[in-house]
């Protein structure tokens, strides 16, 4: 049986697989191809954090909007497909 924690922790691992798989190694191709500026202050890096934190924030209500429309539609599995790009 599957508890509310562990679907949490499995939710915040793929948030965090997605981010170093996706997100940082196409910032490390294009750190080697263009000249990218990282943030040099602690405002800059703070706001750094909110931005990720929204995308993430996003990223769910996205999922569970797709998730909730297929749990109330007859075609469940046609729109399932869509929370998993």
């Amino acid at each position: 049986m599957t508890t509310i924690s562990s679907g949490c922790r499995s939710t915040s691992a793929r948030r965090i697989v997605s981010l170093a798989l996706r997100g940082l190694t196409v910032m490390a191709f294009y750190a080697l191809v263009f000249d990218i500026s990282y943030p040099t202050s602690l405002g800059q890096w703070i706001l750094l954090a909110i931005s990720l934190a929204l995308a993430w924030s996003v990223s769910f209500a996205y999922r569970f909007l797709v998730n909730l429309a297929s749990f109330w539609s007859r075609m469940h599995l046609a729109s399932a497909g869509f929370s998993t790009h």
